[in-house]
């Protein structure tokens, strides 16, 4: 569902909600040239562990240096910043009954449905579909890619360590 649409400039920006599975609707911010003459590549953006969820990566509001969905956008990516589970607008539920072992098992399977998302669309060259993210975002690119084969190129920024000590064992 579009749920909001607007233009900036060069750029048009929906404001989505795509089913993901059962439990909830998935929101996100895509972003699409406003003029296309092909098909341009994509790329999955993750956010960071924030409680504004895909709008600082948006560039809605936060850390101006976070809002990679619009940074890309602006160079002639068509992009898509999704809420990772329990942040932003997602009400997500991490009881195990709703059939996910951990938070990041329910990212990866939201992600996989926003790649799905992605390749429908006409403006999107399906065969050039990346994902990007920071922290918690670079966490889930990696472990997304993992999962997604479609993705071919995942940039994690400090997302990942040794984990040779885990403070939160989860």
């Amino acid at each position: 569902k579009i749920l909001e649409e607007k233009k900036f400039g060069k750029l048009i920006r929906r404001k989505l909600s795509y089913q993901s599975d059962r439990n909830e609707p998935v929101f996100a911010y895509l972003f699409l040239p406003a003029q296309r003459s092909e098909a341009s590549p994509a790329v999955l953006c993750l956010q960071q562990t924030n409680r504004k969820g895909k709008r600082e990566v948006a560039g809605i509001e936060g850390d101006p240096n976070l809002a990679y969905a619009l940074r890309l956008a602006q160079r002639g990516y068509v992009t898509l910043a999704p809420d990772y589970p329990g942040f932003g607008e997602s009400t997500f539920d991490f009881d195990p009954q709703r059939g996910y072992s951990s938070g990041t098992m329910k990212a990866i399977f939201d992600n996989i449905r926003a790649v799905d998302l992605l390749q429908s669309l006409a403006e999107v060259d399906d065969d050039r579909i990346g994902v990007i993210g920071h922290s918690l975002g670079g966490h889930n690119a990696i472990f997304t890619a993992a999962f997604e084969p479609r993705l071919k190129v995942i940039v994690s920024n400090c997302g990942f360590c040794r984990f040779h000590k885990d403070d939160v064992p989860s």
